[in-house]
């Protein structure tokens, strides 16, 4: 009931700001929010399990219909301004390396329609929030319903039926694995940060509480040391913004800063904090994690064993890897002692297995334009900063733990194409703008 109150407020305080009602654009990415993480129902065969189903297939096909009206702008024109976005003509590059991977691929119908999917994705997110005419409904309130919504849900389905919200490995609320309910709870903490001052209290602290207790249920250590990561970036960098508004303030928070550099150097001067080669494996443990990260490392050999069969530069075609028990990577189900996991559990050896080192370029080349327009004046000061720098920050670093990069449904992922592409039009609105 909470996440319906804030998705109810922060709608109503988008238009008290004077924002356009929302199109039908960004309703369709609010459903695609929704449904790329919504477990309880299965819309057909999972693509990990063979490339999709007809029906999944054709709801987002449906989705990027919807998405149409948001690639007009207000005076009729077509919205073909992508080009100008600083950081879109390397996303269109490596999407047509995706497409092109189904040459050499071998299950290239597959690969094929995992490209077209990937660019449906990106479809629906650049008609959302792809062309900046003003600054509008910012990029954490777009996301917040759903996100929340997903939240409140899985807290329904564990009051209601805890043999479904409720695995022996962990919670999983409303969604299909308890490491995608650390996800949306993560992406809720996120939003919330972002959204201190322009969500009432009273709404802001249960949902908060919420998704706290949602990511230490779901048993997520990786989820969970991500955005403990994420939200100290956050942090830094909303107290580096208030210092260099408040002059006067820069001694004393300039000070405090060395007090706690002090403070923490002190236990390990003390010999309190043992330096040797068994701290990463306390740490691991202490986070409930094995030294090989709960059989990752095993799996990652595995994956990366397959690569020698293919162009090391090229890889094995996108998404042509993880096709179902039936596929290439049926050997992980008896190999590995998880059975078949339909992911390496690290975005980058999946990227790398399926696009090869040119891949990897890519996706340098990628999150290097990310930052590049994240770190534009003109973005840096906007009120969407925080999400966008914790995001990225939240990702990269799940991605060494689990693989979400370009796995084109996948909630995270959407959210990826949508801020990357967000971020390139806030850099060119601003870069536009006569100087005042």
């Amino acid at each position: 009931m909470a996440c319906c109150l804030a998705f109810t407020v922060s709608t109503s305080s988008a238009k008290a700001r004077g924002a356009l009602p929302f199109p039908w654009a960004r309703w369709s990415f609010r459903i695609a929010l929704f449904i790329s993480s919504f477990g309880l129902v299965q819309l057909g065969a999972s693509q990990t399990t063979g490339g999709g189903s007809a029906l999944r297939q054709g709801i987002w096909l449906l989705l990027g219909l919807c998405a149409l009206p948001g690639l007009r702008q207000s005076e009729g024109r077509p919205r073909l301004s992508w080009m100008r976005d600083r950081g879109m003509p390397v996303l269109a590059l490596f999407l047509l390396y995706c497409l092109v991977s189904s040459l050499w691929s071998a299950v290239a119908l597959i690969s094929f329609k995992r490209a077209l999917l990937l660019a449906l994705v990106i479809w629906i997110g650049y008609a959302a929030v792809g062309v900046a005419e003003g600054e509008g409904d910012d990029f954490s309130w777009l996301c917040a319903g759903p996100v929340f919504c997903l939240l409140g849900l899985s807290f329904g389905v564990v009051l209601l039926d805890p043999g479904v919200g409720i695995t022996p490995i962990g919670w999983r609320g409303a969604t299909s694995h308890k490491n995608e309910f650390g996800q949306v709870c993560a992406l809720a903490l996120l939003c919330l940060t972002a959204l201190i001052g322009q969500l009432r209290m009273r709404y802001w602290l249960p949902l908060a509480l919420a998704a706290m207790l949602g990511m230490a249920l779901s048993r997520s250590a990786s989820c969970q040391m991500a955005v403990l990561i994420a939200l100290t970036v956050q942090g830094v960098a909303w107290i580096y913004r208030w210092t260099c508004a408040r002059r006067a303030a820069q001694p004393w928070v300039l000070g405090g800063l060395l007090l706690l550099l002090a403070l923490a150097y002190v236990p390990l001067a003390a010999g309190m904090l043992p330096l040797n080669d068994s701290l990463p494996d306390d740490l691991l443990a202490l986070m409930g994690k094995s030294s090989n990260l709960t059989g990752r490392t095993q799996l990652w050999t595995l994956v990366l064993d397959n690569s020698r069969y293919h162009n090391p530069w090229l890889g094995g075609g996108y998404g042509g890897f993880w096709n179902g028990i039936g596929s290439v990577a049926g050997y992980i189900a008896w190999a590995f002692p998880g059975g078949y996991v339909d992911q390496a559990h690290n975005s980058y050896i999946d990227l790398y297995n399926d696009l090869g080192y040119l891949g990897l370029v890519g996706l340098t080349l990628f999150f290097l334009a990310y930052w590049r327009n994240l770190l534009a004046p003109g973005v840096r000061a906007s009120r969407e900063f925080l999400f966008h720098l914790g995001f990225v920050v939240f990702i990269l670093v799940l991605s060494n733990t689990e693989s979400v990069l370009f796995r084109t449904t996948q909630l995270l992922n959407l959210m990826l194409m949508a801020s990357f592409i967000r971020v390139a039009a806030l850099a060119r609105l601003h870069a536009d703008r006569p100087p005042a």
